[in-house]
């Protein structure tokens, strides 16, 4: 019974941390996306002017600012009649081997299109925090299931074992036979019961 009792609580504890794994994914990428969506849309209210007016300086200033999040990745920004004005990246795209989330926004000014920015984000980061939080949960849950374990192997050993033996000798004594040993084990309120059961055998023999 203790047997199928702990397998029940670990499979619960598995099942139960694998589905938190997979929410934290899902949220990852909804996260993520919703992050990107931000950027773009302050990105374009803030390189509108600079853009219109060719502010190189204030360009870089800008896209070197989102640089400061260590999840932006890469950031490309372009003028539709000099071309690119801004382009960074943290490492060589071409060895990149992790989510990428990546999205290009038009710039406006007075309703005409002077521009664009591309911005790429590494979920990595994310994801490893996920991995990690992850990691913790299955740790914390051997930690449980051995504390359980413990418990369960005590009770056991100083209630289970006990009550049984007393039961089975009551059965015995009811049945007639007053020579039947009951061991006591512990000086508990178990072990006086077994105790009981065992002077009474000797005593209406």
């Amino acid at each position: 019974m203790a047997f199928f009792t702990m397998l029940s609580i670990v499979v619960i504890l598995s099942v139960s941390a694998y589905y938190e794994n997979y929410n934290d994914r899902e949220n990852m990428q909804i996260e993520m996306i919703q992050k990107l969506d931000s950027l773009l849309a302050m990105s374009q209210s803030a390189l509108a002017n600079p853009l219109w007016d060719y502010d190189s300086e204030a360009i870089n200033d800008y896209g070197d600012s989102l640089f400061v999040d260590e999840e932006v990745f890469y950031v490309t920004i372009t003028d539709d009649l000099l071309g690119e004005a801004y382009i960074r990246k943290r490492i060589d795209k071409a060895n990149d081997d992790f989510d990428l989330f990546n999205d290009k926004r038009d710039i406006y000014y007075l309703k005409q299109k002077i521009g664009a920015i591309e911005i790429g984000l590494n979920g990595d980061i994310k994801r490893a925090q996920i991995k990690e939080r992850f990691n913790k949960r299955i740790y914390e849950i051997w930690i449980s299931i051995l504390v359980l374990f413990s418990i369960i192997s005590y009770i056991t050993k100083t209630i289970t074992k006990p009550l049984k033996r007393t039961r089975w000798g009551s059965t015995k004594i009811s049945k007639g036979d007053y020579e039947t040993h009951i061991e006591v084990t512990s000086n508990d309120e178990v072990g006086k019961l077994t105790f009981q059961f065992k002077w009474n055998g000797y005593k209406y023999p």
